[in-house]
């Protein structure tokens, strides 16, 4: 008796650590952030974007500039007909100055700095860059509710695989029985050949159907595996009895209201159009000129030897102003990047509206798919109350004679494809509830937590 208590304790404790060690929704969906290059990809995108931040605010900063230039250089300067006064000799007209520099060594510095105060453009750089910073955020936000949708696609796929495969596999040994079964009358003279036949060939077909399964949950498991980094022999079972379902789902309306206050697609494209319409500004006639406060400090020094003897020219500038640009004309570049930029405005402006009308859909769409969904769910287990309850009067008719061991593999093969139906529509089920909580915005950790927990 202490004996099988201990056994029966280690194995409790065993079947615990399988459980554990079962790898979860959520533990799939942070395997698959760091190792999916798609989504590092998007990583490495959205932190490039919010530079833009920094940028946008650079755009209206102080620019400042510092020059400094050593060299060899000539120079030959003559004045004509200048005024010359000293103290001691008076002034003299029509004076000629001449200074020769051949070859000399020349020495500059500078510093220049500039500030807009008046700057359409700059102001529409600025908000530009800005809004493709938003813009950034928002990839990243849609890149990572649909990794944790490609992830939960890819789990449950490798769980319906697998579940198919033991289904088949499972049909295959009781056709594999029934065949032999077949044959042993055959040989005795009890059925005639074509019993036979027909048990052979149903065997071949089971088996390419295996063949079938296998290469599919291969493939499923590749998939999972190059988005995770884990091993898809961890998953767990799904259980014909959990209930996805979304009770107290909100109405539409309501729905369509999240979505449209909250949809990262529409948010983007209402960013787009922003990033459009501030290129007209750029571009506006009646925003062309510019004011900027300058300023600059600096020095020039050459010296060598000239025609007249060593020499040295020094000279020193300090400027502090304002400055005025206006564009004359530029060959038609201004006029034609406004015309373009009107025309990328009206595009984005269509676009943000078939991105509304695709989150409309899109949303209806999930939100049927819950709520008829669950009906569904509902439906099918039914059926597979029924075709068991078809599948013990098979039995029961064949153990008196009234069924043939064929009528008791076509209850139990439509007993198996009802349990697959009614699996599928969960995971239907749980993935319209990923998609509308994606389409609205509202897709996080915590609805991977939800379902882990009917999963368990």
């Amino acid at each position: 008796m202490k004996t099988r208590t201990v056994v029966a304790l280690l194995g409790t404790v065993f079947s615990a650590a399988q459980v554990q060690a079962a790898t979860s929704l959520l533990d799939a969906w942070l395997a698959a952030k760091s190792h999916d290059s798609q989504f590092a990809a998007a990583r490495a995108d959205y932190e490039a974007g919010t530079t833009g931040h920094d940028l946008a605010r650079s755009v209206l900063m102080p620019q400042v500039v510092g020059v400094a230039t050593t060299g060899r250089a000539s120079m030959n300067n003559t004045t004509e007909g200048a005024q010359f006064t000293t103290p001691t000799m008076g002034t003299s007209n029509q004076v000629d100055f001449r200074t020769s520099i051949n070859n000399g060594t020349l020495n500059q510095w500078g510093i220049q700095a500039s500030m807009p105060l008046i700057d359409a453009a700059a102001w529409a750089q600025s908000h530009q860059l800005e809004a493709g910073a938003k813009l950034a955020e928002e990839r990243y936000r849609i890149a990572r509710q649909d990794l944790i949708v490609r992830t939960a696609a890819a789990f449950f796929d490798v769980m319906l695989a697998r579940d198919a495969l033991a289904t088949l596999e499972k049909q295959q040994q009781a056709v594999a029985r029934m065949q032999k079964e077949k044959q042993d009358r055959y040989r005795l003279g009890d059925i005639p050949v074509t019993d036979s036949l027909e048990a052979e060939a149903q065997a071949e077909d089971i088996s390419a159907k295996v063949l079938s399964a296998q290469s599919d949950l291969q493939l499923k498991e590749q998939v999972y595996r190059d988005l995770t980094g884990l091993d898809p022999e961890l998953l767990p079972v799904i259980n014909v009895d959990l209930d996805p379902s979304v009770r107290g789902l909100a109405p539409l309306d309501s729905w369509q209201s999240l979505a449209r206050a909250n949809s990262p697609m529409i948010t983007m494209s209402a960013l787009g159009e922003d990033v459009s319409r501030y290129e007209i500004d750029k571009f506006k006639a009646w925003k062309s000129p510019r004011i900027t406060l300058v300023g600059s400090v600096g020095s020039d020094r050459l010296s060598g030897d000239g025609n007249y003897g060593p020499s040295t020219v020094t000279s020193r500038n300090n400027m502090i102003g304002i400055q005025l640009t206006i564009p004359i004309f530029t060959g038609g570049y201004r006029s034609a990047k406004l015309e373009e930029a009107i025309h990328q405005e009206e595009k984005a402006s269509q676009d943000l509206e078939t991105t509304k009308q695709w989150v409309a859909r899109e949303t209806e769409s999930a939100w049927l798919g819950l709520s008829l969904g669950s009906q569904r769910v509902a439906a099918l287990r039914q059926s597979l109350r029924a075709n068991l309850a078809r599948l013990k009067a098979t039995q029961t008719g064949n153990q008196v004679g009234d069924r043939t061991t064929l009528d008791v593999l076509n209850a139990q093969s439509a007993l198996s494809q009802a349990r697959l139906a009614l699996t599928a529509a969960q995971v239907d089920l749980m993935m319209c509830r990923l998609r509308l909580q994606a389409v609205s915005g509202q897709l996080d950790d915590r609805e991977l937590n939800a379902l882990d927990g009917f999963l368990r």
